[in-house]
């Protein structure tokens, strides 16, 4: 989100760059209160005696399943009814992320824990690196309209992820 957001704000929308600062700070605000809220929340069940396993995975398949439908939604929404559908995406967002690093701490223990989070996060940014690269490289205008135009080009992208979410849901049940 960090590297393609401005650029389809200002390119695909058609915003000032005054207008997509405001609205990409808007976007990011939602995405990092759910995510903060949504660790309240799943700290909230835990505590509870729901296992972290059911609470985690049951978080990330609703944030990144709300975010896959918004994103359908901003694809076939309109110049003036796509901002409400960024940021039920920016809410996904937080809210499947919220728990990405406690992942790799279970997984790990206590010895490993610091140097899996590292490279998680170390690949994380690679690939912050290599895709706004990439897209540059296969031409950004062409890729842009494909994905997030109205026409509809983007749907499978956005949609395809929900399948796998409900599987992984399935399997922490």
């Amino acid at each position: 989100m960090v590297t393609w957001l401005p650029y389809y704000l200002v390119h695909d929308r058609h915003l000032s760059v005054d207008s997509m600062a405001k609205i990409a700070a808007v976007y990011y605000l939602v995405d990092a209160t759910s995510a903060i809220a949504t660790g309240w929340f799943s700290d909230f069940w835990i505590r509870r005696g729901f296992t972290p396993t059911l609470v985690r995975k049951s978080a990330m398949a609703i944030g990144h399943t709300t975010a896959a439908i918004a994103l359908a939604g901003c694809v076939l929404a309109g110049p003036h009814t796509y901002l409400p559908w960024l940021l039920i995406v920016g809410a996904g967002s937080g809210i499947g992320g919220s728990g990405i690093y406690s992942f790799c701490q279970i997984l790990a223990g206590p010895k490993a824990a610091g140097r899996w989070t590292g490279f998680q996060n170390g690949f994380a940014n690679l690939a912050g690196v290599v895709s706004p690269a990439l897209t540059g490289f296969f031409g950004v205008g062409p890729l842009t309209q494909a994905t997030w135009s109205g026409d509809g080009r983007g749907l499978p992208a956005a949609v395809g992820t929900l399948p796998s979410l409900a599987e992984h849901v399935r399997k922490s049940s």
